[in-house]
């Protein structure tokens, strides 16, 4: 009975500590309010990004193997060369932070698919 009664005044516990966090888990957070949070962290840079700053661009060409239409209806897997513009971007809004710091890596890519279409990927490693 003893491990029963402990039970339930840990269930009640929890329930009362996590009670009020749910409620400021549905506030929802402006576009503002991110922005202000990440000036009053890093800074204000004109011109620049707020968050991954510090980054670099590239173009090319993707292939993607025509054997993968099997599984997709993407265009990206036609055989045929699409173009591709690129961004590898480290995280945070410092646009002088070093190269070899410890700190999340950003990549986008935009494909340019026939007919003006867009494809989007945005990936994020986490160290």
């Amino acid at each position: 009975m003893k491990n029963v009664m402990t039970g339930t005044w840990l269930v009640a516990g929890a329930l009362a500590i996590g009670a009020p966090f749910g409620a400021a888990a549905q506030e929802q957070v402006t576009a503002d309010q991110v922005v202000g949070a990440m000036e009053g962290t890093f800074g204000i840079t004109p011109g620049e990004r707020r968050n991954h700053t510090k980054g670099t661009c590239a173009v090319g060409e993707f292939v993607g193997a025509p054997e993968a239409a099997a599984y997709s209806r993407s265009p990206l897997f036609s055989g045929k060369a699409v173009p591709v513009v690129a961004r590898f971007s480290l995280a945070g809004g410092n646009p002088k932070a070093p190269d070899a710091a410890k700190s999340a890596r950003g990549m986008a890519l935009e494909f340019r698919l026939p007919e003006g279409r867009l494809q989007h990927m945005t990936m994020l490693n986490t160290p």
